[in-house]
Order: C-alpha cells, then sequence, then structure tokens
C-alpha cells in the first residue's frame, strides 16, 4: 500500500520473493507484473519459511527495499529501462 501513488501498490510472495506491481496497460485497465530483482548469491530461502519482507516509506519510492530476513539480502525499487520497476542489489 502507498500513501504516495497508486503506481506504488505491491503485493509480495513472502515465501519466494516475488513481488508484483499493479500497472495500467495502454487500455487503462490494470493488471499485476512481476518485478524483476537482480541475482545476488547471498539470496536463500528457507523451506517452508517466510524469506521476504517489503518495506516502503512514505518520503519516496527511493525508500522502497525488499529485504530477505533469512539472510539479511537486500533490493531498492529503482526505475529501470521502459519506466519499468526492478529491485537493483544492495551491497
Amino acid at each position: 500500500m502507498s500513501d504516495v501513488a497508486v503506481r506504488l501498490t505491491f503485493k509480495i510472495d513472502k515465501f519466494t520473493g516475488d513481488v508484483l506491481a499493479l500497472v495500467q496497460r495502454k487500455d487503462e485497465t490494470l493488471t499485476w507484473e512481476l518485478v524483476k530483482r537482480e541475482p545476488t548469491s547471498k539470496d536463500a530461502q528457507k523451506a517452508e519459511a517466510i524469506n521476504y519482507q517489503l518495506f516502503s516509506s512514505g518520503q519516496g519510492i527511493r525508500h522502497t527495499y525488499l529485504l530477505n530476513t533469512y539472510t539479511g539480502a537486500s533490493w531498492q525499487l529503482v526505475v529501470g529501462e521502459n519506466d519499468a520497476w526492478i529491485f537493483k542489489v544492495v551491497e
């Protein structure tokens, strides 16, 4: 949920870390689109456990993070090519 903009509406699978963003198609209907995330060797999942959390500050998009609560791996949400969201690894 976002107090900033509808464009910042996401849903997360806390087991796999898949994040979907609500996007508007050219015909103005809405759909869910997978937000890609950069791979990192620090990303691992514990079977049958919640592994991920999505954090979004009310201070703007640059403060939206995907966190692997099992390993500590972190990604920051940024705008990539074609104005698509992508999670970039935080070192």
